[in-house]
């Protein structure tokens, strides 16, 4: 063979080489202002892949919702007699560790809300923990549940600053700018696996269910008109929309309705859909409460259109079992410490009841009417006496409230702060019989009746159009004058409107007290041993 061709062969080998060689691949957009702001998951480098993808690309949303700070789980035997942990944030955490290792780290990590408030030990220690918690596993949003709002505003600015991951609100603002507080944000967008998620955040859309002491200044949008207006922002930057909203799914339907919403974390009813719920095109997903589960979304996208092609259809609940979680130990430590912390407070004896004080529900699941239970919180608050220069002349706490139930036996600190465990504060006011009466015929939601009372008795009928259902009222046994000012205690929850109860803020002369917790424990130390019963005082029309 000759040189020159020889040569000739060599350049066309090269030739064939570089033809064959990996296409250059398009510049990367320049990044948008959500995109600058967005908190990423810490997660191991990725290599850039050598050859477009040739099939269905999988991202994983992994959720959790209404936690309410429960750092322990309920403990359980199994049946081969090894016991075991049920929830609990701990077992939460290490579930989406272990999750996420599964995935390969192509997963997008939020919570829907009300994170921190609703144990002793984590209101006591005002989601401090809950929030380094969630920075070591690497959450990437929170959208703002109710709840988070009852120790007020400073508490959640304080949580935002420490967390790695961005508080979400669409339809939150300031009353004075009407722009969103500095501390939240509308959205975010993260790009997982090439895939450009729109993240918007939305909290509960009505302040009337929020303690008005932690929304002064405030304003709430309906979560719908919040979603119409940002999705035009965060559209061409985003090849999906995932709407994060503390928002029950018994009410969600228009949020999925909106055009453009590819799929829906939601919150606030603690419901926990195994299979998720398809309205029209749009997913929609939920994960139970207390940190029993964690919610594993894994969506099948295509690489060139980037649509969802498939998606879990059963089991997308994963429990979270002390078994199986991978918690890391700091994770461990932390919680391990700030639950030793509040131990010796909780296990505080206080007294005794010589029955079960069980709460009474209606079909559907709600607490309702008179029941001891209810009885013994309203009765403590009406002999607390803390109602200014003058005794009140009855008391009215919500039955949304009433969280646990108290079994016979010992009852301590700590037991009865899960039946009361919001943070209320005992509130007297000045009513007319007729404010009285107008909360009374809201709280009759038939066949639920949403209200305890202390100090008054009161007939409802369920066949009567409501606003006319309450009949027969009497405060110490005399009829009820709807002229005359009565002096009721309640709490700071419902005197600020919560509950939808708006006639509450007709009230005058307002006077602070004691947390209802202090004030029920003291009440039951005082009466110890509780032998409880049903009075007749919330009777249903036969």
């Amino acid at each position: 063979m000759s040189k020159k061709t020889f040569g000739l062969l060599v350049l066309l080998t090269l030739a064939g080489l570089v033809a064959c060689a990996t296409p250059t691949l398009a510049p990367t957009p320049a990044p948008t202002l959500a995109a600058l702001t967005s908190v990423p998951t810490v997660a191991a480098p990725t290599v850039a892949p050598t050859a477009a993808p040739t099939g269905p690309i999988t991202v994983t949303i992994l959720h959790t919702n209404d936690m309410h700070g429960a750092f322990e789980g309920e403990k359980l035997k199994g049946g081969d007699g090894t016991t075991f942990e049920f929830g609990g944030v701990a077992n939460a955490m290490g579930t989406i560790a272990r999750l996420k290792k599964e995935v390969g780290g192509n997963a997008l990590t939020v919570d829907v809300g009300d994170f921190f408030v609703g144990s002793f030990a984590s209101n006591r220690d005002q989601g401090k923990t809950m929030v380094a918690a969630m920075n070591v596993i690497g959450y990437d949003a929170l959208a703002l549940g109710n709840h988070d709002f009852d120790q007020g505003q400073d508490v959640l600015k304080a949580r935002a600053a420490e967390a790695k991951f961005p508080f979400l609100a669409a339809n939150l603002m300031e009353e004075a700018t009407g722009k969103a507080p500095a501390w939240v944000k509308p959205y975010i967008v993260k790009q997982i696996a090439g895939v450009r998620f729109g993240v918007i955040g939305t909290t509960y859309p009505s302040s009337v269910i929020i303690k008005a002491s932690g929304i002064k200044g405030l304003k709430f949008l309906s979560d719908v008109d919040a979603v119409k207006q940002v999705l035009p922002e965060v559209k061409p930057q985003a090849d999906l929309i995932v709407v994060v909203a503390h928002q029950g799914t018994d009410y969600i339907q228009s949020l999925a309705e909106v055009p453009g919403v590819d799929v829906i974390v939601s919150g606030h009813n603690h419901v926990s859909l195994q299979q998720p719920k398809v309205i029209g095109s749009t997913i929609v997903v939920q994960a139970g409460a207390k940190a029993q589960y964690v919610g594993r979304l894994d969506l099948k996208i295509d690489p060139t259109t980037k649509k969802i092609l498939d998606y879990t259809k059963n089991n997308e609940n994963v429990s979270a079992v002390s078994t199986k979680a991978q918690t890391p130990p700091q994770v461990s430590d932390m919680i391990g410490q700030v639950v030793a912390d509040a131990r010796a407070a909780m296990n505080r004896p206080i007294g005794e009841t010589l029955t079960d004080l069980m709460r009474q529900y209606t079909f559907d699941g709600r607490t309702t009417g008179e029941y001891p239970l209810a009885n013994l919180i309203v009765d403590a608050m009406l002999a607390a006496n803390q109602a200014g220069d003058r005794p009140a002349d009855l008391a009215m706490h919500n039955q949304g409230g009433i969280r646990a139930d108290l079994p016979k036996g010992p009852i301590t600190y700590g037991k009865l702060y899960e039946v009361v465990p919001m943070d209320n504060v005992l509130t007297a006011l000045d009513m007319t019989g007729a404010d009285i009466k107008a909360v009374l015929e809201v709280a009759v939601s038939c066949p639920r009746v949403q209200t305890t009372v202390a100090g008054m008795s009161f007939t409802y009928d369920c066949s009567k159009p409501s606003g006319s259902r309450v009949s027969n009222l009497k405060v110490r046994g005399e009829p009820m004058d709807l002229q005359k000012v009565y002096r009721v205690e309640t709490i700071d929850y419902l005197a600020g409107g919560g509950d939808g109860q708006t006639a509450f803020t007709k009230g005058k002369n307002p006077v602070y007290g004691d947390p209802v917790v202090d004030v029920v424990a003291a009440y039951v130390t005082k009466h110890s041993p509780l032998n409880l019963k049903v009075e007749g005082r919330i009777v249903e029309a036969k």
